[in-house]
């Protein structure tokens, strides 16, 4: 009795993709030809009952490099918002406001000092390198443009730079003088919150010094100017004189903030004189004096 040939059990069937005709394994279909590895390979990928390979965990995933720059832009513009507000507060109602801040506005004083520092050096910069190109016309009007007697504009080490980093050595010290004055007037409070105090306070300066460099870029002054700068050292006078009376006044201290306020101003009196003449040198050297 002869017995048809069938495929001995335990081994795989291969379906082709181009005709659907059931194969045993091997490279090729046996009725029309096509190549049957690429269907295994497909199938293998599926894994057992046709069950697609698992995905790796959401966690291990690497993150789009745009997401993450996303993210910062995102926080560096929440920033600008938040301390834009706090300039307008601060500028609507200085003492108020001003008396108000606890360690959490410790940033935004911080924002403060650091754009004070950054337009003051940017106005010493500009002024002095305008007065080195006004020299430098008048020497060549008169003596030719080849005399050789005129000097170099401004540096930007010596005259942007350098005093830049005094503006915040001068402030940090400052601060650190009101600190330590009301813990001596016991008054409960830290330096963060009177960092934070201070910043409110020196908005309005800010503003005024900002002022002041965009006249002098635009070649303004006179009057305005003069009066500008007159109110740019009062309201700095007046901003850390203001964090001795946005503390309530409690019985038991040991001085009145009056004295407080006089001996911060001796500590800036002191300061503006050992700054001014190291500021001072490095501008008139430009002139070579």
């Amino acid at each position: 009795m002869n017995r048809k040939n069938k495929p001995c059990e335990g081994v795989n069937e291969v379906i082709c993709p181009n005709c659907g005709s059931e194969n045993e394994q091997g490279k090729f279909c046996a009725k029309c030809g096509a190549n049957l590895a690429r269907e295994e390979r497909s199938s293998e990928q599926d894994g057992p009952e046709g069950q697609s390979a698992p995905d790796f965990p959401a966690s291990s995933r690497t993150p789009h490099p745009s997401r993450a720059d996303n993210g910062y832009g995102e926080g560096t513009k929440t920033v600008f918002r938040q301390y834009f507000k706090h300039a307008l507060a601060a500028l609507k109602r200085p003492f108020r406001y001003g008396s108000t801040r606890n360690e959490e506005s410790m940033v935004h004083g911080i924002i403060t000092v650091v754009l004070f520092s950054f337009f003051m050096s940017l106005f010493l910069y500009v002024t002095v390198d305008k007065a080195a190109r006004f020299y430098n016309r008048s020497v060549d009007a008169l003596f030719g443009e080849f005399s050789g007697l005129g000097f170099a504009g401004a540096s930007f080490g010596n005259h942007f730079l350098k005093p830049f980093i005094i503006f915040l050595l001068y402030f940090s010290v400052i601060i650190a003088s009101v600190y330590g004055v009301l813990r001596m007037m016991d008054v409960k409070t830290s330096m963060k919150e009177v960092a934070a105090r201070y910043g409110a306070f020196l908005v309005l300066p800010t503003v005024i010094v900002l002022l002041v460099v965009l006249l002098t870029l635009w070649n303004v002054g006179g009057v305005l100017l003069a009066v500008l700068s007159l109110f740019l050292f009062l309201t700095l006078a007046l901003s850390f004189a203001s964090v001795f009376y946005s503390y309530k006044d409690e019985g038991g201290r040991r001085f009145d903030p009056v004295y407080g306020t006089l001996a911060v101003y001796v500590v800036n009196l002191f300061l503006q004189f050992l700054f001014a003449d190291i500021l001072v040198s490095s501008f008139f050297h430009v002139f070579g004096w």
